[in-house]
């Protein structure tokens, strides 16, 4: 923005304020993954669109709430990315399993630091993986069956090859 273009009254202020917070929200909102804003204390400040339909709850109900609580816990997980990040200041990447919700998630956390370092806030990005790892899951069992038949065979032929070599003699 120039200076030409800049706002010059309050209204104008006011009203590119809206509209700038109206984009942000809208952008936040069509993310279909889960994204959630934490404080340091892991408590909840604001969920997506797509968090708070997964808790079946608005962000009002969320705010306030520790993160672990809404996934049947009254203690925090036990590697919690949210956590790993307040505490090495770099973003955090892993993968968890959440019985409550019975859903597998590529679990990232984004540290917001202040100006002098510090950590004030954590986006969470959730991301739901299980299809792909009941994908997964499929095809390692379809290995091992695999595994299993080849060796069967592998025997099988070997008996075959030895029998061959018996009436050759």
């Amino acid at each position: 923005m120039t200076m030409e273009n800049s706002p010059t009254s309050y209204e104008e202020i006011q009203r590119e304020l809206k509209e700038t917070t109206l984009l942000l929200e809208t952008v936040f909102d069509s993310i279909p993954d889960i994204i959630g804003i934490q404080d340091t204390n892991r408590c909840i400040l604001r969920y997506n669109k797509a968090g708070c339909e997964i808790f079946n709850k608005t962000n009002s109900e969320l705010q306030g709430r520790h993160c672990y609580e809404l996934l049947g816990r009254i203690n925090p997980c036990e590697n919690c990315a949210t956590k790993n990040a307040i505490e090495t200041k770099k973003p955090v990447f892993l993968i968890r399993y959440e019985k409550h919700l019975n859903m597998w998630f590529d679990v990232r956390a984004y540290p917001i630091l202040d100006q002098e370092g510090k950590v004030i806030k954590v986006v969470e990005h959730l991301r739901d993986i299980t299809k792909e790892k009941e994908r997964e899951e499929a095809l390692e069992k379809a290995r091992k069956e695999l595994e299993v038949q080849v060796g069967i065979r592998t025997k099988d032929l070997q008996k075959e090859l030895e029998e061959h070599k018996r009436t050759e003699r």
